[in-house]
């Protein structure tokens, strides 16, 4: 595992899947519905790197807030009668499937 390698492919893992013996198996990446990472998500899947998500409900003191104070969250929460922090995991899960709190 690569954990929270840069959000750029170009920039990160390909330069690493040029030269290691055994390439990494998974890479651990902030990851919420507001750092969606979509180009190096899909990087990882046609490399067989299975993408974990730290930070999936945001963080507090940064620029962007914690995702559960949001109010397009809480919008979609509530019609489904879920948490905003159900509904930032149920998303990541839907996106790759591991999450890392």
């Amino acid at each position: 595992m690569v954990p929270n390698y840069p959000t750029s492919p170009a920039r990160s893992l390909i330069p690493l899947l040029s030269f290691a013996i055994i390439p990494p198996t998974a890479n651990q990446v902030e990851v919420h519905p507001y750092c969606r990472q979509n180009k190096l998500r899909e990087f990882c899947k046609g490399k067989g790197i299975q993408m974990c998500a730290y930070s999936p409900l945001g963080a507090n003191g940064t620029s962007w807030c914690s995702n559960v104070m949001d109010c397009p969250l809480k919008q979609i929460a509530l019609e489904r009668g879920k948490t905003v922090a159900q509904v930032c995991l149920r998303w990541v899960y839907e996106c790759m499937s591991k999450v890392t709190a």
